[in-house]
């Protein structure tokens, strides 16, 4: 059996994908996060997961069931696939989400608490 450190090295390995995800709730300031742990669930229905810290600010701030957008970002994107800044100017936001690869608006769903993979609770 794997180590936990062995484990964290096997999986850091792994070469992953960047998705943004933003919310723009009524009456509040648009946000993003940039989020590296995402999957498709289903096609029928379209079910997506993705995986936030738990204690990110954008998380806590995330109504439930909020409409989120999920964006990925085309190769000459490459310099906002680090974290966003956030909170993001809503114009900011839209002018990037124009020369993405897909972007999508998504209704909110169930949150699942999982354990923290980075040591840091």
């Amino acid at each position: 059996m794997l180590s936990g450190a062995d484990f964290r090295q096997a999986c850091g390995a792994f070469p992953t994908g960047v998705t943004i995800v933003t919310r723009a709730g009524a009456g509040q300031q648009p946000m993003g996060v940039t989020v590296s742990a995402f999957t498709s669930v289903s096609l029928d229905p379209p079910l997506v997961a993705v995986c936030i810290r738990a204690g990110s600010g954008f998380l806590r701030s995330l109504a439930e069931g909020e409409e989120i957008y999920i964006d990925v970002p085309a190769a000459h994107q490459s310099d906002v696939s680090g974290p966003v800044r956030s909170p993001a100017p809503a114009a900011a936001l839209q002018r990037w989400r124009l020369g993405t690869t897909a972007s999508e608006k998504c209704a909110g769903g169930d949150r699942v608490p999982a354990a923290e993979h980075s040591g840091r609770g």
